[in-house]
């Protein structure tokens, strides 16, 4: 959801999704935020969601000042690698297509 909103959610929707450890994420090789997968998961288990928080805001802060992010999922040696540098021109798509 756009960054700008007060309501910014994360979703993460992946086959084989974790149920136990904790989702990371890392800008720049440093540690931006961490937390255990049990309590974003929804009950299917077939996503992760960041609901609106503080931890949800600062993630979206950092991604503005910086070119790519990686979540790293519990057992897993590679992460998966965001390009934030199109995020911005996609929530402006979003934004327009919404108020056709």
């Amino acid at each position: 959801e756009p960054a700008a909103g007060g309501n910014a959610r994360f979703t993460l929707v992946r086959a084989a999704m974790p149920v136990e450890g904790n989702l990371e994420f890392y800008m720049d090789g440093r540690q931006i935020a961490a937390g255990p997968v049990a309590t974003i998961s929804t009950r299917d288990r077939s996503r992760l969601v960041l609901e609106p928080d503080d931890i949800t805001l600062s993630l979206l802060k950092e991604m503005r000042t910086h070119a790519a992010m990686v979540a790293t999922f519990p057992g897993e040696e590679r992460g998966v690698e965001f390009r934030l540098d199109q995020f911005g021109a996609a929530w402006q798509a979003i934004e327009q297509s919404a108020k056709r």
